[in-house]
């Protein structure tokens, strides 16, 4: 799978149903890892039957109201804990990336804190400690550059929101040095 993840916007109708979602209505959005990225399926309320076998992840959010400031996320924390710690026996390196970057997520909303990094086998792994519980969750660090990390960090917020992603052209690559939490750039 390529590690640009290809996301679609929020078709405004449920998958199941076809019918137009309303401002403010909840939904479940659900992801399916596909060869040339992500496919994402919107189901209102009542065409839900909970997650469909083989989806990636799923989420319940809401459709935004106009003329209301939007949040930069249309998932609550909880969720995102949920997915992060979903996500610890993840091989693929679309998920590893997808996770780091939602670690450097959650450490920007405080809900995870870095505890420190080892080295095992040339590969540098984080130790993050979950605020809630205090439990210790190892994330490889995929090395990604600044550029990388915050293009995945924007990827990532259009996805959670449901909004369009502006496409700047590709995305850098990945470089050998480990990059800190504090200089991964983008918007969280």
């Amino acid at each position: 799978m390529s590690t640009d993840w290809e996301l679609q916007r929020r078709t405004g109708r449920c998958a199941a149903t076809g019918r137009p979602f309303r401002e403010g209505e909840s939904y479940y959005t659900v992801l399916f890892e596909d060869p040339g990225g992500f496919r994402r399926l919107d189901f209102a309320e009542e065409g839900w039957n909970g997650p469909p076998e083989g989806c990636f992840c799923c989420w319940k959010a809401r459709v935004p109201v106009k003329d209301r400031p939007r949040a930069a996320e249309a998932v609550d924390s909880a969720t995102l804990v949920n997915l992060f710690v979903s996500l610890e026996d993840e091989t693929s390196e679309a998920r590893q990336e997808f996770r780091f970057v939602l670690g450097l997520l959650l450490m920007r909303k405080r809900l995870v804190r870095f505890e420190g990094a080892r080295t095992e086998a040339d590969r540098e792994w984080w130790h993050l400690r979950l605020v809630a519980d205090g439990s210790i969750h190892r994330v490889l660090n995929p090395r990604l550059t600044p550029e990388r990390t915050a293009e995945l960090n924007r990827q990532l917020t259009a996805l959670l929101s449901g909004e369009p992603e502006p496409q700047e052209g590709p995305a850098p690559g990945r470089q050998d040095r480990a990059v800190a939490a504090g200089d991964a750039g983008g918007e969280s």
